[in-house]
């Protein structure tokens, strides 16, 4: 094609006017060829007019209703096996893996499990009733850092922990479950449970601008902006879920069977045996 375009005189940048006029009238150009580049061109100018005036679809909300979820964030530790002590009280244990569990006196929700191997894992529930993914995504920051930053004192303080924490990393992860939102389509729900999976992008740019954490809220939810590396779970309509290296994140229909409490008990052992 390039080659016969140079034998016929032409260039990209011949507009169809100039095709119509000159080069036309020269004869080097078969008419096949003029009506090709013609209708390209028109072709061009039809998608550049549609791109000038597409919209971004706007995400089907009711601005008035709050997003409500209950949070948990799982805090595994490397203790050591000859440094586990015994727990003090404990509760009735399900979990083939777990020795023991040990309850908060004050906190329902909050458990400390022991596993035989060496490890513990804090399980910390929330109710939480907030504005925004943004919002959600500054919250699950500020619960992360306040624990990895001392997870030993964390322990000490919350479930009277009597061992040594040797792990030189500690970490913490989070699994949300979205039970209402402002958001009425199937797929911005879906959306939204793709964004609580890893809501990190939220808060590094609440950091920088919380009207750019807003806007880019917006374009996550209206399926402009995509998030990488996340992997499904769900089931047709009866459940969404997503999971990242981050987080996990859920939305279960009332018509289906809670997975909910299945989905603690497997990341409760799944962040013991990969801590």
């Amino acid at each position: 094609m390039s080659a016969e375009l140079a034998r016929a005189g032409l260039s990209r940048g011949n507009s169809v006017a100039h095709l119509s006029g000159v080069e036309r009238g020269t004869g080097r150009a078969s008419p096949e060829l003029i009506r090709a580049l013609d209708e390209l061109l028109g072709a061009k100018r039809r998608l550049l007019a549609l791109l000038r005036d597409a919209k971004v679809p706007e995400p089907d909300v009711d601005a008035t209703q709050p997003i409500t979820l209950t949070a948990h964030i799982f805090f595994p530790a490397l203790v050591g096996g000859s440094s586990l002590p015994l727990p003090k009280t404990t509760a009735p244990v399900r979990l083939g893996y777990i020795s023991d569990v040990v309850k908060h006196p004050c906190k329902d929700g909050h458990d400390l499990y022991f596993f035989p191997f060496g490890v513990v894992v804090a399980h910390e529930q929330y109710q939480l009733t907030l504005g925004s993914l943004t919002e959600v995504s500054t919250w699950r920051h500020d619960q992360l850092g306040r624990v990895t930053d001392c997870l030993h004192t964390h322990l000490v303080n919350e479930f009277n922990f009597e061992g040594e924490v040797v792990d030189e990393h500690p970490y913490g992860l989070s699994c949300f479950n979205l039970h209402q939102g402002p958001w009425q389509d199937p797929s911005a729900i879906d959306r939204a449970v793709r964004v609580l999976s890893n809501p990190s992008l939220l808060h590094d740019e609440a950091l920088e601008s919380p009207s750019d954490a807003i806007r880019t809220e917006t374009r996550l939810l209206s399926g402009e902006q995509e998030l990488e590396d996340l992997s499904s779970f769900g089931h047709t309509t009866k459940l969404i879920g997503w999971a990242s290296w981050a987080g996990v994140a859920i939305s279960e229909s009332e018509r289906a069977q809670p997975i909910s409490t299945l989905l603690i008990e497997f990341e409760l052992q799944l962040q013991a045996l990969w801590c």
